[in-house]
């Protein structure tokens, strides 16, 4: 009988968060992937902002290639934490298959989404950054 292969733990997938703080507004930029393996970190990197005074967020996701249902699940939470405090959560979604997910779930009638982040941050009162 042949030997079984070990259970390998699953990887942790790429996650990049870089948050910045423009006032009362906040862009939370994402790229790589949220899934299951980086979700906690995710929450984490994001309680100080979401629990300070700000009234707008808009969350840039242009560069992630994935996410999955606890990734779409925290951005639920994170929207509610916002709105909870009087705030706002935009998000920025350009790549159609990601588009595509937020329509089939339905959370695109949570949400509101924006083409680009100049769209999102004109909506939110924030100027874009100068290029």
């Amino acid at each position: 009988m042949p030997a079984s292969d070990p259970v390998s733990e699953p990887e942790h997938a790429a996650l990049d968060i870089v948050v910045t703080d423009r006032g009362r507004l906040t862009v939370v930029a994402l790229s790589g992937e949220l899934d299951f393996s980086n979700v906690d970190r995710f929450v984490e990197a994001l309680s100080i902002p979401f629990d300070a005074e700000i009234r707008h967020t808009i969350m840039d996701l242009t560069a992630l290639r994935f996410v999955d249902s606890s990734g779409l699940n925290a951005l639920v939470v994170l929207q509610r934490r916002c709105q909870s405090r009087g705030g706002d959560l935009h998000l920025v979604v350009s790549d159609s298959r990601l588009l595509r997910l937020f329509q089939i779930t339905g959370l695109d009638q949570v949400f509101r989404l924006f083409p680009t982040l100049e769209a999102a941050m004109e909506e939110a009162g924030g100027n874009p950054a100068p290029t």
